[in-house]
């Protein structure tokens, strides 16, 4: 029993830090600053190589320098730099471990973990997040923060000489899973299912419109009663990601519902305090 319990946590574990950082060709972030929203700065995932024998993507701002990233088995993040790879995001961590990562030559970051926090961006408020706070000690004002959501990735990027703050996202495919050619203009309407779940208290939500209109997004419990609301506006067809907070539900069965259009579709989902 105490293997089986073990084995589980492990699979937990594993599968949570999974969802820190969707790879999928085609993905896209929009961010801008805390206080001016006109200039957008827009990072991608461009491409996919073979190294070594092992898959890496190609990360960043065509306009500036790309990262050559690697996801291991358990979804840490890898950078290569000058022929090796170094450990760069470590989400298997808990909140207040510390670990290193090199800046150059003999410098060294301190990389402190910090989990279960909240953070507000322009499109949305996201709970259960990751920060990574990279500090180096023999510096002033060379610190850098970044803070993941579960299946959007980074969603702020804070510190001296950073102030990203996420703007919009387009995630590419099923949260989590993995593809190598996309479609960048939706042709299906999709309802995805939650993930996680069961969830305590926060999950997401994917969807995908076809057509430019009203969107309707909303949680009802087994009586038939709306008990959140998650989207209600004129989206753009494309693909959304939304969080959905069960903070102060009781346990049980719940459905969310998607109208679009003419088109309803709804799913059901758990949760268990």
């Amino acid at each position: 029993m105490k293997t089986i319990v073990l084995l589980t946590m492990l699979v937990i574990s594993i599968s949570t830090a999974q969802n820190y950082f969707p790879s999928n060709i085609g993905n896209k972030w929009t961010y801008t600053g805390s206080f001016d929203t006109l200039y957008k700065r827009i990072n991608t995932i461009i491409s996919e190589m073979d190294i070594d024998g092992m898959k890496y993507f190609v990360y960043g701002n065509i306009n500036s320098v790309l990262d050559t990233l690697r996801q291991d088995y358990v979804g840490n993040i890898w950078r290569r730099k000058n022929g090796l790879e170094y450990l760069w995001f470590d989400f298997t961590k808990d909140s207040g471990e510390v670990y290193t990562y090199p800046l150059n030559g003999s410098r060294v970051y301190q990389v402190k973990v910090k989990k279960g926090i909240t953070c507000k961006t322009y499109n949305g408020t996201y709970s259960d997040c990751i920060s990574f706070y990279f500090n180096d000690t023999t510096a002033i004002d060379d610190e850098v923060g970044y803070i993941f959501a579960r299946n959007i990735g980074i969603i702020k990027k804070y510190g001296a000489w950073s102030d990203d703050v996420l703007y919009s996202v387009n995630i590419q495919g099923e949260p989590s899973s993995v593809q190598s050619t996309v479609s960048t203009t939706p042709t299906t309407i999709i309802l995805s299912q939650n993930y996680p779940n069961p969830f305590n208290p926060n999950t997401t939500i994917a969807y995908q419109i076809v057509n430019p209109g009203y969107v309707e997004l909303s949680v009802f419990n087994p009586l038939g009663q709306e008990v959140q609301s998650l989207v209600n506006e004129t989206q753009r067809a494309g693909r959304y990601i939304v969080n959905f907070d069960g903070t102060n539900l009781p346990s049980g069965v719940y459905y969310y519902r998607l109208i679009s259009g003419s088109t309803v579709m709804s799913r059901n989902c758990l949760l268990i305090k």
